[in-house]
């Protein structure tokens, strides 16, 4: 009787020993415990602008930036056969361009909509409502991509 005793006690032990060690490595989430809140991150869309022609190109783009603005910045100059991502956060699901070279080519897709940019590198928060200064700036229309949320387009630009 008391080598059964003995078997059945290191059998429970086993069991107890084996449940602690389960318990205490199980993951937080496994049990329904947090250490802090989880939230998810923001989803990023994404839309990617392709060089497609023979030489560099230069890129101005408008997004939304809320508040009821538009912004628009330049120039994200992109090398032949190369692409340039334009992250834009999960609310936004618009992206609009103009590009252009050296040699005076430009890329505006199907123009919808028209813009103030700057002949150097610049930033303007209200693109859509402000005067361009006719000396240092200029009303341009620009090509519309849609992007799905947290998704990515690509736009070729020939």
């Amino acid at each position: 009787m008391i080598k059964l005793h003995k078997k059945v006690g290191l059998c429970l032990g086993s069991i107890l020993a084996f449940s602690l060690f389960t318990v205490s490595t199980a993951k937080s989430e496994d049990i329904g415990e947090t250490d802090s809140p989880q939230t998810a991150a923001p989803s990023r869309s994404t839309v990617r602008l392709c060089n497609r022609s023979s030489s560099w190109i230069s890129i101005a783009t408008v997004h939304w930036a809320g508040r009821a603005k538009w912004q628009s910045k330049g120039w994200q100059p992109v090398e032949s056969g190369e692409c340039a991502p334009f992250e834009l956060s999960n609310d936004v699901n618009r992206l609009y361009y103009y590009a252009e070279n050296r040699r005076g080519n430009t890329w505006s897709g199907n123009a919808e909509a028209s813009f103030c940019i700057a002949n150097n590198a610049f930033t303007f928060s209200q693109a859509d409502r402000m005067r361009c200064d006719a000396s240092k700036q200029r009303r341009v229309r620009m090509g519309r991509v849609d992007v799905s949320p947290g998704g990515t387009s690509t736009r070729n630009l020939r």
